[in-house]
């Protein structure tokens, strides 16, 4: 019977049969798991609107291991939860490697995503110097909460674009832009 000597270096295994070389391996070991984790950078953003996906843009997360140097990370780190509903002070958990720690957020209102005109108003022709007539039209609003709102007008509503006595004599048409919070959506109404 040959004597079997085995010598594991680093990644290389060697097995010597009888002193001769019965082989060479290498070993493909799983990176170390850590042992802890601590969020050393806080993202960029600790502020969201309800319903807004949390972003970790920034964050920067450090690994320590048993037997080796502590290690940053700026990615491969899962989050959750990934969004909140309700506003206030909420935590979200850090995870690497089934190691955890935590933050804070503060969650305000929803914000407006989009706004979508799904019905023009029942007057789009208009003599020179006759007032606008907004009525009939519907609007349906989108929050970042995935809420919608759907109505004839929504306070704070603006409405731009148009000239109620275009020069000229023949008729004009204009596109009216309606404006809230910053999200906007046109209609087309003739003039003369």
């Amino acid at each position: 019977m040959r004597k079997v000597d085995i010598f594991i270096i680093g990644a290389i295994c060697l097995v010597l049969l009888g002193g001769v070389i019965g082989g060479l391996f290498y070993i493909n070991r799983p990176s170390p798991a850590p042992i802890s984790i601590d969020i050393t950078t806080q993202p960029d953003r600790l502020t969201f609107a309800r319903g807004e996906t949390i972003s970790t843009t920034g964050m920067v997360i450090t690994a320590h291991y048993q037997n080796g140097p502590s290690k940053e990370r700026r990615s491969g780190f899962t989050i959750s939860p990934s969004r909140f509903f309700e506003e206030g002070t909420r935590t979200i958990t850090v995870t690497y490697r089934g190691k955890t720690d935590t933050y804070q957020v503060t969650i305000g209102a929803a914000t407006l995503t989009r706004l979508q005109i799904i019905k023009d108003p029942t007057k789009t022709r208009y003599a020179r110097n006759e007032a606008p007539d907004w009525s009939g039209m519907l609007i349906r609003l989108t929050w970042t909460d995935r809420t919608e709102e759907v109505g004839p007008g929504f306070a704070g509503l603006t409405f731009t674009g148009y000239n109620m006595n275009p020069p000229g004599t023949t008729a004009v048409n204009q596109i009216v832009t309606v404006t809230l919070h910053g999200r906007t959506d046109t209609f087309r109404i003739t003039v003369g």
